[in-house]
């Protein structure tokens, strides 16, 4: 049984390189014998033998003509054929999908690409990009083009603003380097159609590449439960390997410039996310505004505090501030919303003086690290342990201090070992590092 392309094409071929050998045999004409009449039979017997010579030419002509005919098409045929395959394919081509873009904002769109970067469908995620889509056909515009007009749109109907100024661009389908040139284009397009709006956009974007069978699973979980893009999806589990207190499925809920805020305040460093601008916090309190709250809920003076630690943070679908302090002998942790200043959490813990020197003294070297920095140091454990960065399923990267030592802390896991390193800070010697089976299960701590 032959595929409907086949079928579609040997179709073409037959309109294309037709059969004319009937038609062409209508358009020879033979001469015919006189009808007999009241002759004698010598008479008759010459007509007979006139005519049979006559046939006798007009049959080698027509088998000469036909031939030639035959000829002509066996040469023609196979010439047409090639043509008909190149359009065919090329046609093909044009209409096959090779990539998907997503844009995410709140409002989530999805552009199916042909090899061309042109626009096969548009489809909305959810009911804001219906909205966004509504009266729009993208239909064979180039993909350029098409992101510009659905920024415009977000910014023309309230979605972008100044207190929500974050887009999440993300491509897959492409191999590296094409996904990596389309990227930069995509984040041009993007700037251009900021630029005639007052909002100072911050774009994230990514290249996904492939994935395993148990990281797959978990994207397409996320995305039927929450109606999001693939592309958020696989960046709310990266999130979610880097801390413990929130999940992918918190992540999932927030908008895009929400974990955009949580990734600049809390420090991440997601390998495979670009990011361009700064995402707007003007919808939250500031961190200096967060900290006088905070003294204010203890009673306590800036004045008194050491080593004061302010980053936002989101705590069961609330931005969150999260401030904390040493006065004396006694260690202040509070949460805070980040939009109301309502204080959520407090807790003030007694710490004995050997406890108390040693983590003030971490603090101090850990504040005043500098070196190779974290990614190189991360960098220098994959290389060393012969791990490719698309095979990690969590890490983190910690400036640490210990028996007079400043390094960084290193800990990474693929999908089934573990691997812990020490690094020096300043030349990114290896100072230190085990791995082991890992116990570690994606998602959890």
């Amino acid at each position: 049984m032959i595929s409907k392309q086949e079928q579609e094409f040997a179709d073409l071929l037959r309109k294309t390189t037709p059969d004319t050998y009937d038609a062409l045999r209508k358009k020879c004409v033979f001469d015919e014998a006189p009808a007999a009449g009241p002759q004698n039979i010598h008479s008759e017997n010459n007509q007979i033998s006139r005519a049979q010579t006559v046939r006798s030419e007009n049959s080698r002509a027509y088998s000469r003509s036909a031939s030639r005919i035959r000829k002509t098409v066996a040469i023609a045929a196979p010439a047409a054929a090639a043509a008909v395959f190149c359009l065919w394919l090329a046609n093909s081509a044009f209409f096959l999908p090779e990539a998907v873009v997503t844009v995410d904002v709140n409002p989530s769109v999805s552009l199916e690409l042909n090899s061309r970067n042109r626009v096969l469908s548009a489809a909305a995620l959810n009911e804001d990009g219906e909205q966004i889509l509504e009266g729009m056909d993208l239909k064979g515009t180039d993909v350029t083009v098409a992101v510009n007009a659905l920024i415009g749109a977000m910014l023309q109907n309230g979605y972008l603003t100044e207190q929500e100024n974050s887009v999440l661009l993300s491509i897959s389908g492409k191999n590296e380097t094409a996904g990596e040139e389309l990227q930069s284009e995509l984040m041009r397009s993007t700037r251009y159609a900021f630029s005639d709006s007052t909002v100072e956009g911050a774009v994230l974007s990514t290249v996904i590449s492939g994935t395993s069978a148990n990281e797959a699973a978990d994207v397409a979980a996320l995305v039927n439960k929450y109606q999001i893009s693939e592309g958020k999806a696989t960046l709310a589990l990266e999130v979610a390997s880097q801390t413990s207190t929130l999940t992918a499925d918190d992540i999932a809920q927030m908008s895009i410039n929400e974990i955009n805020l949580l990734i600049t305040s809390q420090k991440y460093t997601l390998t495979d996310l670009s990011s361009e601008g700064t995402a707007s916090s003007e919808a939250y309190l500031t961190a200096e505004e967060a900290e006088a709250l905070v003294f204010t809920y203890s009673d306590k003076s800036e004045a008194e505090a050491q080593y004061i630690q302010t980053a936002m943070d989101y705590n069961t679908g609330v931005v969150t501030y999260e401030v904390e302090f040493y006065i004396d002998s006694y260690k202040y942790e509070y949460e805070i919303n980040a939009t109301t200043g309502e204080l959520l959490e407090w807790e003030i813990e007694w710490k004995n003086d050997e406890l108390l020197a040693i983590e003030l003294e971490e603090l101090e070297k850990s504040q005043n690290v500098s070196g190779i920095g974290e990614e190189r140091a991360l960098e220098i454990a994959l290389e060393h342990a012969g791990v490719d960065p698309s095979a990690i399923v969590f890490y983190s990267t910690v400036a640490a201090y210990e028996d007079g030592q400043e390094f960084y802390d290193v800990d990474f896991y693929t999908e089934d070992h573990e691997y812990d390193y020490k690094i020096d800070v300043l030349t990114g010697e290896i100072l230190e590092y085990t791995y082991n089976r890992a116990s570690y299960e994606h998602g959890t701590e």
